[in-house]
């Protein structure tokens, strides 16, 4: 009991350090994604892929079936989402979904998980600058850094986790908390498989500068990266095989680096050097938008971190991975990928400006105190540039809300348990029950004959209903409701009888043989 109170104690002054403002600020993000994505939700502008999916995962979870889902059958064999990404950091998510078992809970954990960031940025910084007021500019920009706002809007994904507890985990490794440390280390693998790939080059960056790091033992700043590389690699290895076991699919769906002639991510570097005239054209593909990718990552942050180019190793990775590709999604910053990169560019970026800071010239000295004015001012000024691509603004402004309760009441017409087939973007709504299905749009890349033959295994289940809406705002929606209306129109005896049709709306029932 003494040493839980001594410990209560060091953890209540640290928190006490941090800034009022900055702890209201967190505070108001929260509240303000949670309420945004709800009423994003609300107007049926989520999909199933990815709030659906993990809503169904964790209602599964919780009511016996450990992560059990529907949608990916064509990835998972065994309908194990751990086949499909290995992330068992969602059983820690589960006691707090528990209590309110719907999507706003996901929104609210998200918002609160991204939140965290911030306030190990300031510790961060602090620890760094020793400055109270730099360790505040710096935690406003990780704020209000586009990849960070970006993912804030991405909705639930398992990069949140890894964004959040990377920073944790370079935080501890800066501290020499090494016990803190290998626990974040570890929490971190468990977010995703690929999280292991930036700890593995996390390690290999801290170990070329390993004359660096203080006054710690040189056999400590040795083995701490060793052990962070090894561990990292033995267990993406480990992972790989177990995904394999749980019913893994490996199909290259997407094609992400066709131009490149990869087949998956480990392929990429080899291609790159096998075969450089494809590498060239698979770098030139989108040279506009990668550029301005790239102008989004370190624009923001001054470029201070090309002063610090070796912290910079652990988003190689990624990079390499993202600008040799063809998947759009992969190097746009208003997705959830550019968590892989944003806790390396605010380590190296902090790093960058104590290199300044500590040059005494007088030039220097007011560049200095300006920096921070002026990145706070190019982050602000990035997200107004880069706020178009906020799809979710745009439908919230414009959502037909009497469209929107007429779905509303057309779902009202199926009961809690019954079985359904749903168009993507209505699919979250129905997510949490063991026999929800939706198929992928036949307008997505690679999946046409993917999204038609999910279709025919669905129907063959016979769900008890099926619901369709043919205004949705989504046009990826839209022709995944299309193909199942034609689907069904194929049948000479069909098994469905139309329910309902309301606006654009229809409701399918299993044996309807009545008047709609």
């Amino acid at each position: 009991m003494v040493l839980f109170k001594e410990r209560w104690s060091k953890h209540r002054t640290s928190l006490l350090k941090i800034p009022t403002n900055l702890i209201i600020a967190t505070f108001l993000f929260v509240a303000f994604f949670s309420i945004f994505l709800t009423l994003n939700h609300n107007i049926f502008n989520t999909y199933a892929w990815d709030v659906g999916i993990f809503n169904q995962v964790l209602w599964s979870t919780l009511n016996g079936r450990p992560f059990y889902y529907t949608m990916e059958p064509f990835w998972s064999a065994n309908n194990n989402f751990l086949a499909t990404h290995f992330s068992p950091i969602l059983v820690l998510v589960l006691p707090f979904y528990a209590l309110y078992p719907k999507p706003e809970t996901l929104f609210v954990i998200h918002s609160a998980i991204i939140a965290l960031g911030v306030i190990v940025a300031y510790k961060l910084s602090y620890l760094l600058l020793r400055n109270g007021r730099y360790a505040l500019i710096f935690s406003s920009l990780y704020f209000f850094n586009p990849l960070v706002v970006g993912q804030a809007f991405s909705s639930f994904h398992l990069e949140d986790f890894f964004m959040t507890l990377m920073m944790f985990t370079i935080y501890f490794f800066v501290k020499k908390d090494w016990r803190k440390y290998f626990v974040s280390l570890a929490l971190t693998l468990m977010t995703i498989e690929y999280a292991a790939i930036p700890l593995i080059f996390f390690g290999v960056a801290m170990l070329l500068m390993i004359n660096r790091w203080g006054s710690s033992s040189w056999g400590v700043k040795f083995w701490i990266p060793l052990i962070t590389i090894i561990s990292s690699l033995l267990y993406f290895l480990a992972i790989q095989n177990i995904q394999l076991s749980l019913g893994l699919i490996q199909l290259n769906i997407h094609q992400e680096w066709r131009i490149l002639g990869a087949n998956s991510i480990i392929e990429v570097p080899l291609k790159v050097l096998e075969n450089p005239v494809a590498a060239l054209n698979a770098l030139s593909y989108d040279s506009f938008y990668k550029t301005w990718y790239l102008l989004m990552i370190f624009a923001p942050v001054l470029f201070l971190p090309l002063l610090k180019p070796a912290y910079l190793i652990p988003i190689s990775p990624w990079l390499i991975i993202a600008l040799f590709s063809n998947y759009p999604a992969y190097y746009v910053i208003f997705t959830h990928y550019p968590a892989f990169v944003a806790p390396f560019i605010f380590l190296a970026a902090v790093y960058g400006y104590r290199k300044i800071a500590k040059n005494i010239s007088a030039k220097v000295t007011k560049l200095k105190k300006l920096a921070p004015i002026v990145m706070l001012a190019i982050t602000i000024v990035s997200l107004f540039v880069a706020s178009p691509r906020i799809e979710s603004v745009s439908y919230l402004a414009r959502a037909d809300l009497q469209h929107v309760a007429k779905v509303y009441e057309t779902l009202n017409l199926v009961p809690r348990n019954a079985s359904i087939l749903a168009q993507d973007n209505i699919f979250p709504h129905v997510s949490d029950r063991f026999e929800a299905y939706t198929i992928p749009s036949p307008g997505w890349e690679g999946f046409s004959s993917i999204s038609i033959e999910t279709l025919n295994d669905t129907l063959a289940k016979k769900p008890e209903y099926i619901i369709i809406d043919l205004k949705a705002d989504n046009q990826y929606s839209r022709a995944i409701g299309e193909t199942i209306l034609w689907t069904l129109s194929r049948f000479d005896a069909p098994p469905y009888g139309l329910l309902l049709e309301y606006d654009g709306i229809y409701l399918f029932k299993l044996g309807y043989r009545k008047l709609p």
